[in-house]
């Protein structure tokens, strides 16, 4: 069995984990981020997430909950 788990943090302190059975984390920040959002009620101020998770899917969800987000779609570094 294979496993993913997701840590969100802020400022080194741990808030939030949780475990997928998903291969790629492009597929977990949503359920990470409304896993967050059911425990402390709202989402942080800014959303910071390397490119594993730059996704069409996400970059969507992001804006739909009006969050500020910094996360680099997976091609970056390659333009």
């Amino acid at each position: 069995p294979g496993y993913n788990v997701q840590i969100g943090t802020e400022d080194q302190f741990i808030l939030s984990y949780s475990i997928h059975q998903r291969p790629t984390d492009t597929r977990c920040l949503k359920p990470h981020l409304d896993k967050v959002k059911a425990s402390f009620g709202q989402l942080p101020g800014t959303i910071i997430a390397d490119a594993g998770y730059g996704s069409e899917e996400n970059y969507a969800y992001l804006e739909s909950e009006e969050q500020r987000a910094l996360v680099k779609y997976n091609t970056y570094h390659k333009e």
